[in-house]
């Protein structure tokens, strides 16, 4: 178990905290949205695909692109009230905050 400081105590260095190495452990299997299904349907946006744009800056429209590629169906917004793909873009974020 990991003892939290006191936030209150005086001139406090986050930084040289001994636990600010630790990496948070992520429960999540939010890696299975950004890998082909087990029936090989592709997903909405690879682990592939993330790393070469992070690596290369490019092409500048993939960036663009994500509102397009995260929207659902119409008839899938209808049911679940929302037009993203919200588990995907999820994984997306926290994939992106992994990898930096």
């Amino acid at each position: 178990h990991m003892r939290l400081p006191d936030p209150f105590t005086p001139n406090l260095k986050v930084d040289l905290l001994p636990e600010i190495t630790q990496p948070p452990r992520i429960l999540s299997k939010f890696m299975d949205h950004l890998k082909p299904s087990s029936n090989g349907t592709p997903p909405l946006i690879s682990k592939e695909e993330i790393d070469a744009y992070l690596k290369q800056r490019q092409p500048l429209s993939w960036v663009q692109d994500l509102q397009k590629r995260l929207r659902v169906s119409p008839e899938a917004a209808a049911a679940s009230g929302c037009h993203y793909d919200i588990p995907t873009m999820n994984a997306l974020v926290l994939y992106v905050g992994v990898s930096a």
